[in-house]
């Protein structure tokens, strides 16, 4: 990401901050002159990556469902419960 020019780019570095513990320092750059910036808790920043990070997975699977690649929970669930009990077969 550069950060030259009329470019867009992003940034996350980490901070200390006194007694408030790490934060990270969100940083845009929408022009060559203009900037924005946030600061949240590290705890925070986890929990909002992690959270986009589920909405991913759960896009991916709507657009496997959607061409075809689906499977019916039924079918899932009667696979799962076979290879559970051929894992307790076989010890």
């Amino acid at each position: 990401m550069s950060a030259g020019g009329n470019e867009k780019s992003s940034r996350a570095t980490l901070q200390r901050r006194g007694r408030c513990g790490l934060q990270v320092s969100l940083c845009r750059r929408l022009t060559a002159r203009k900037a924005r910036s946030a600061y949240l808790r590290v705890r925070d920043y986890d929990r909002l990556t992690e959270g986009i990070a589920l909405l991913k997975i759960l896009a991916r699977g709507e657009k496997s469902i959607q061409e075809g690649r689906g499977v019916p929970a039924e079918d899932a669930f009667a696979r799962i419960r076979a290879t559970l009990e051929e894992a307790k077969a076989n010890g």
